[in-house]
């Protein structure tokens, strides 16, 4: 119940205001863990299916690769996207070192850093084109189904799969949610008041929600970056720490929140349509007695319909938080082999890490997929925040209402 007694006295105002927002905190906090942990795999299969595939890059990068090391021997790889596209491409030009002078096919390749202690054959990179962090090959069938998805990839067919990155989400989804709910219940009581009906005022609703995730999406982007890359299909990293200090190192700490202006454009529309949604359904089902059942029922209604409603935009920002991982960089490669010769084929210095604007990361999708493109990861998407939503909001009226109602 979201109403209370008009307290009789300031000190009692001030005393019951803490109670409400304490006690929002804490159970927006359970319910934001309950929400993500329970329907994380259902959220790597999404951004499985909207990330990239890096076909064409695969496939122009190693033509240049196999040019290169015939032709001077050095197994400089070149490749990238097309021209025309708005993306921000690396240069080739980086320090390869050759021992033995094997085939480009059969080098191997460090990760960003040496502690990471991991190589993986050139030709199976996909679109690692000399890239200094470990890339990420997807096929386009991985983008239109959803048991490919799952199946693609080192890390497909195994359960645990679909659940790597969930310890950072799982780590601020507390926190972050506190944040959130908190946020959201403070300015519907200033926009609406305690007694006031949410369900007749939608657009004050609908602007309590988006101050909501304003407040929380900051704080939440580095951790939504670093999930995605861990949840790609050939992801390298072996731990949330490993990925963070890769992006950190190779692209700048900015990597982290490039997206977020088009993250907070994304989930301001999402939380308008969802929190407008619960707030309508809960009052039409419940008729102002609402329940665990009418809360549940009308939280996986407005997250479906929020879902289904912003899903080309959180195409398009998956898009840009994985662009990094199918596109070149620069790097050292080196060749698998017994030999202690060594020689230095180029030299350059540090270039600048690959990004992708909104724009150029929406014209990317429509030439590769058409306008169908931005539904891609539709139906997980949809299938991910209808029962998360319903596990949210149940989650967070139970606790909020235990505690409101205790002594």
């Amino acid at each position: 119940p979201s109403s209370m007694a008009p307290p009789s006295s300031s000190s009692s105002s001030l005393g019951s205001s803490s109670s409400f927002y304490a006690s929002s905190a804490i159970a927006g906090a359970s319910a934001g863990i309950a929400e993500h942990v329970a329907m994380f795999p259902l959220d790597t299969i999404k951004t499985r299916m909207q990330a990239g595939s890096g076909s064409q890059a695969a496939s122009s990068g190693s033509q240049g690769g196999s040019q290169g090391g015939s032709q001077g021997g050095g197994g400089e790889r070149r490749g990238g996207p097309s021209p025309g596209t708005g993306i921000k491409a690396t240069p080739a030009a980086a320090p390869v070192v050759t021992l033995g002078g094997l085939p480009p096919s059969t080098k191997q390749q460090t990760t960003c850093t040496s502690s990471l202690a991991s190589t993986v054959p050139l030709s199976n990179r996909g679109t690692n084109l000399g890239g200094v962090c470990p890339k990420v090959t997807q096929q386009a069938v991985t983008r239109n189904n959803m048991a490919a998805a799952f199946a693609k990839g080192k890390h497909g067919g195994s359960i645990m799969s679909l659940y790597r990155g969930v310890v950072p989400v799982a780590a601020a989804a507390g926190p972050v949610h506190a944040i959130y709910f908190a946020t959201y219940e403070g300015a519907k009581d200033k926009l609406i008041g305690r007694e006031g009906d949410p369900a007749q005022a939608p657009l004050r609703v609908a602007l309590a929600g988006a101050s909501a995730t304003l407040a929380a999406d900051f704080t939440m982007n580095p951790v939504d970056v670093v999930k995605q890359r861990m949840q790609l299909c050939d992801s390298p990293y072996k731990s949330a720490f490993e990925c963070l200090r890769c992006v950190v190192r190779t692209e700048g700490i900015g990597a982290l929140w490039r997206s977020y202006p088009l993250t907070a454009a994304t989930n301001v529309p999402f939380t308008c349509v969802y929190f407008t949604a619960y707030e309508t359904a809960k009052a039409f089902l419940g008729g102002g007695d609402d329940g665990p059942v009418e809360q549940c029922v009308a939280g996986g209604v407005a997250g479906g319909l929020a879902a289904a409603a912003t899903t080309p935009l959180d195409v398009v920002k998956t898009r840009m938080q994985t662009f990094a991982e199918e596109v070149p960089k620069p790097s050292l490669a080196i060749s698998a082999t017994t030999s202690s010769s060594i020689s230095t084929t180029s030299t350059s210095a540090s270039a600048s890490p690959p990004s992708l604007s909104s724009s150029a990361a929406l014209r990317l999708i429509l030439r590769e997929d058409g306008a169908r493109g931005l539904l891609r990861g539709l139906m997980p998407r949809v299938l991910f925040h209808v029962p998360a939503a319903a596990i949210s909001w149940t989650t967070y009226e139970t606790c909020k209402s235990a505690m409101e109602g205790s002594p």
